[in-house]
């Protein structure tokens, strides 16, 4: 069985993210990933648990993603979350119920539109989009340490499920 108490048929995946955004997931956040323009991004819809990586955004990594308008926003939703300096813990859960191409009249909560990138991979230069992954159900659980994983997604390991308890 699942949290909701319905029958699981599938396992529950994970999604990592760095601070402040793994916080921000739990107002409501749209998150943003990019993958390779013409490739399908690997994100299942379904049930996800969310956690914070080892190692924070950096301030300076922030306010590039960001800027200032959304530096403001992410500070006024986060003043009082006590999950805003968690590092390395299991946060969160909800159901990604969209996948989107974000286009440059997106408005979506806490997406700031950065249009196409161009990155150096094995020397070769490869163009890549933004997409946009809509959760819903998104429910605070009680913080513990997640040591499954680097950034990305995977699965909780049956021994894990015992320790998600939405608060």
């Amino acid at each position: 069985m699942d949290l909701f108490g319905n029958k699981q048929k599938d396992k529950i995946r994970t999604l990592g993210f760095y601070q402040p955004f793994g916080s921000l997931m739990l107002h409501g956040k749209t998150e943003t990933r990019w993958v390779r323009k013409g490739k399908k991004p690997p994100f299942p819809l379904g049930q996800y648990l969310f956690y914070t990586t080892q190692v924070p955004c950096s301030q300076s990594n922030l306010f590039n993603w960001s800027g200032v308008e959304i530096m403001a926003t992410i500070t006024d939703a986060l003043l009082t979350d006590e999950t805003r300096g968690l590092n390395q813990c299991a946060i969160g859960i909800g159901t990604l119920t969209e996948i989107k191409l974000l286009q440059k009249d997106d408005k979506k909560t806490f997406v700031k539109f950065s249009g196409t990138k161009t990155e150096l991979i094995n020397d070769v230069e490869v163009e890549k989009v933004q997409w946009g992954l809509h959760f819903t159900n998104v429910q605070k659980i009680e913080p513990f340490i997640w040591k499954y994983g680097k950034q990305g997604v995977g699965f909780v390991p049956e021994s894990e499920l015992t320790k998600i308890k939405i608060i």
